[in-house]
């Protein structure tokens, strides 16, 4: 393209503006188009401007001294002939150079696309618009235990299609054909002679001609019949599933209806035997007081003490009962307001005379039921209270904190009694207590009602503690 223009450049200067000269700009910025980009072709056409009617009009004027004879016109000629037919036989080598490159690369990747095509594990199939098929790989091939491509090229690719799903395979291309995208078919297939039908799973798309227009289907096919057996075995294990949940229902419902029944009992058909024999007792010493020995009146009033513990063992049983089944209502509540509450409350009774020191922190607010949270802290608090109150002022912390993960978990820690950490295991069982009665009131009932409803709200609950040096329990609601 330089040597054209300069060519050019030097026909101006030699004879003005000459007809040879124009034609090496008009070549130089042809050249410059299809050999480089549009901004040089740009570059070349202003020069060529500037330079033509720069020489044009400075010949007219006088200003340039060269003589136009025969001799420097010859030049000239020779000159642009030179520079033209040099430039052309350049620009003719670099365009077949190009060429011979970019069928190369188009056979490269010609080679690539058929090793895809003849390596991947689907079957894949090029059919015109009719369903004659044009192309197929080798997948397809052993998939229909084919002995060559030979024998299905030219055949329509509905043959292979049982009949019974005919019309839908043909509903499915004709859909394909008005541009539908994301479905598939599945369909049976009939295999050569002695073979058992396959399902296969067909997925289709277009491909068009040069100028836009459909040229036929290009079809990936894969043989899913294992995966069909394994849905099917899949379907009458879900339906096995179902019945056994439907049994195992059954027998909760009947469990649930035995335990309403064991509650009823419990609470007509034992307590009150109890009461009675509580009430003959008490005749007994208020008409007979006077006939009965010291050591038997000993034994009737032990003998109504432990009427009376075996009759709150029972209405704490029969509470327990209630709040497993009761339930859960959750919603945002606020944790230290519920123990503000329950320490008020344990305060003003069972421990009014005792010297007691709570402290309540911000606690963040949680989502659970209300009344089973005001369980959980009147059981820890009542305990906390209880067992502190041997070691002279009693001090309870009433708290929250956050885990690595972010959890919030709530503790209530006292300077009470303790325990020893290798009975921790039992804390939580129905009637488990790890001090006497004599020592300290309860049934043992306490814990366990804590432990199942913190299980009933997605959490858990646990304790550290050591002998004589006071014991947290630690508990989350709706663990992550």
């Amino acid at each position: 393209c330089v040597i054209l223009f300069l060519s050019a450049a030097y026909g101006n200067y030699v004879g003005g503006i000459d007809a040879p000269a124009m034609l090496l700009y008009a070549l130089a910025i042809v050249l410059a188009a299809i050999v480089l980009n549009t901004r040089v072709q740009m570059v070349f056409l202003f020069l060529s401007l500037v330079s033509c009617m720069g020489f044009g009009l400075a010949h007219a004027g006088g200003y340039l001294p060269t003589p136009r004879s025969a001799g420097t016109m010859f030049a000239n000629r020779v000159a642009i002939v030179f520079a033209a037919l040099t430039s052309i036989s350049l620009g003719v080598w670099f365009l077949t150079n190009q060429y011979q490159r970019s069928l190369v690369h188009v056979r490269k990747s010609a080679e690539n696309i058929r090793a895809i095509f003849e390596t991947v594990t689907d079957g894949i199939v090029f059919t015109d618009l009719s369903g004659n098929v044009l192309d197929l790989n080798d997948a397809l091939v052993k998939l229909y235990d084919l002995g060559s491509k030979e024998q299905v090229l030219g055949r329509s690719i509905f043959d292979f299609i049982a009949p019974q799903d005919y019309i839908l395979a043909i509903d499915f291309y004709q859909q394909i054909l008005l541009g539908k995208t994301g479905i598939s078919l599945e369909c049976l297939s009939t295999l050569l002679k002695g073979h058992e039908p396959i399902v296969l799973e067909v997925n289709a798309a277009l491909f068009l001609e040069s100028d836009g227009r459909p040229a036929g289907f290009v079809s990936t096919v894969r043989d899913i019949t294992q995966r069909k057996h394994i849905e099917t075995e899949l379907s009458g294990y879900r339906g096995h599933l179902e019945d056994l949940v439907e049994e195992r229902t059954a027998e909760l419902k009947e469990a649930y209806s035995e335990l309403e029944s064991f509650s009823y009992s419990i609470s007509h058909d034992l307590r009150s035997p109890l009461r009675r024999i509580d009430g003959f007792m008490n005749i007994l010493v208020e008409d007979y007081a006077d006939q009965l020995p010291e050591g038997g009146l000993s034994y009737i009033n032990r003998s109504r003490e432990n009427i009376q513990h075996m009759s709150e063992l029972i209405n704490d049983l029969l509470a327990f009962s209630r709040l497993i089944r009761q339930p859960v209502n959750c919603r945002r509540i606020s944790p230290a307001e519920i123990a503000r509450s329950v320490t008020n409350e344990l305060k003003a009774g069972e421990y009014h005379n005792r010297d007691v020191e709570v402290i309540i922190q911000n606690l963040p607010d949680c989502e659970a039921d209300p009344v089973l949270l005001r369980q959980v802290y009147y059981n820890l608090l009542d305990n906390a209270f209880k067992y502190g109150y041997l070691q002279g002022k009693t001090c309870i912390e009433i708290g929250s904190k956050q885990d690595e993960a972010g959890q919030i978990i709530y503790y209530i820690a006292d300077n009470g009694i303790g325990f020893d950490m290798q009975y921790a295991t039992r804390l939580f069982g129905v009637f488990q207590r790890l001090h006497s009665s004599k020592e300290y009131e309860g049934t043992g009932i306490g814990l366990a009602t804590v432990e199942r409803i913190i299980r009933r709200h997605g959490g858990r609950i646990w304790a550290e503690s050591e002998v004589n040096r006071g014991s947290t329990f630690y508990f989350v609601l709706n663990e992550q």
